[in-house]
């Protein structure tokens, strides 16, 4: 039996990665459950319902609980798992933590899912971090790039367990799937879309997305899926009444895909953004923010410096259907690179290494 244990199951990279991986562990006949430690309903644990696929919640009570390190110590010692393969920091933690009285040998692992995160450079946390990554058998880390800032961060010098498991995608989901009707956002025919999907947290820049599409003549409209910490922020960032449009939280990404003109990921910094992928796999036209983790996916000619909304914009503008096209050749090239299939067998093969 595998659980996949993550703080909560939000719209978010790394949510949507494990409930991708996790169904499609259980469409190969393993068995699989999830533990989250913040059980609000979205849509993403509708979908592992769906599926079958039994989620166990913690008590409602804060990440940082100490009642978290019994959820994982009745887990560890139940003897139902054989694999605990954990996500994000406090689900790391805490099961860290608890791995101090393993006894009965459960393999746990975990994923690092971006290149930096607010405890690296303060010293007092690398001690924390190297506890939480020395207590896990397997780290799998979602790039090249992810992998080298964690090893400089802990500084350790056996590196053998840390290897790099991509982000991957259901191409299958996004290439059939169909269009959003444009009148539910209001939009119609007539306008070229630029969509952005992703949490709105300070690794993220939506505020130079709409920059951007004010600049751009009045066709060209910008929607930003998507809700968190910086919500109110990106919203002052509007200055150009009904160029911008933004939706909140969605569960319908894969037709918003396939609706939008334009697919753009602004941000500061990043792991391997799965939407990068997911709007690749859709069949859009991607530009990038020249960060790392998207320059990973996003060939240079279409990536724009962090922040320069008038690049961005010179980027669209510059856009016609031959050139569309082209791209759109060389990412389906890309995308197939970090199937969902190919990556689950890859994950599966460490478990039993």
């Amino acid at each position: 039996m595998i659980l996949h244990a993550i703080n909560s199951l939000g719209v978010g990279g790394a949510e949507v990665y494990v409930v991708g991986l996790v169904c499609q562990m259980k469409r190969r006949g393993e068995d699989v459950e999830v533990l989250v430690l913040d059980d609000r309903r979205s849509h993403l644990a509708d979908r592992l319902e769906r599926e079958g696929i039994r989620i166990r919640r913690a008590p409602r009570m804060g990440l940082l609980c100490p009642i978290h390190f019994f959820v994982f110590l009745r887990v560890l010692l139940s003897g139902r798992y054989d694999v605990v393969h954990t996500h994000l920091t406090y689900a790391q933690l805490w099961a860290a933590a608890a791995s101090l009285f393993n006894f009965r040998g459960v393999r746990l692992c975990t994923s690092e899912h971006s290149t930096t995160n607010r405890r690296r450079g303060k010293k007092v946390l690398r001690l924390v971090d190297r506890f939480i990554f020395g207590r896990h058998k397997d780290v799998f880390c979602i790039s090249e790039e992810t992998r080298r800032s964690l090893i400089k961060w802990l500084k350790v010098t056996d590196t053998r367990k840390y290897r790099v498991v991509p982000n991957c995608v259901d191409i299958d989901r996004f290439r059939e799937a169909e269009p959003l009707d444009r009148g539910v956002l209001g939009l119609d025919g007539k306008d070229k879309i630029v969509l952005m999907v992703g949490r709105m947290t300070a690794a993220k820049n939506q505020q130079a997305v709409i920059k951007a599409v004010e600049m751009l003549p009045e066709e060209y409209k910008c929607v930003l899926v998507g809700d968190g910490e910086t919500f109110n922020d990106v919203a002052k960032a509007i200055t150009v009444p009904g160029k911008t449009i933004m939706t909140g939280q969605r569960s319908d990404i894969a037709e918003l895909m396939k609706m939008c003109d334009i697919y753009v990921h602004s941000s500061h910094w990043e792991g391997m953004p799965t939407c990068v992928l997911e709007a690749m796999a859709a069949g859009k036209v991607v530009f990038g923010s020249d960060v790392d983790g998207i320059r990973d996916l996003v060939p240079d000619s279409q990536l724009f410096e962090n922040g320069n909304a008038g690049e961005l914009k010179r980027l669209i503008e510059s856009l016609t259907p031959q050139r569309g096209q082209e791209i759109i050749d060389v990412q389906n090239g890309i995308v197939s690179e970090y199937s969902l299939p190919a990556v689950t067998d890859t994950i599966l093969s460490a478990y039993k290494a």
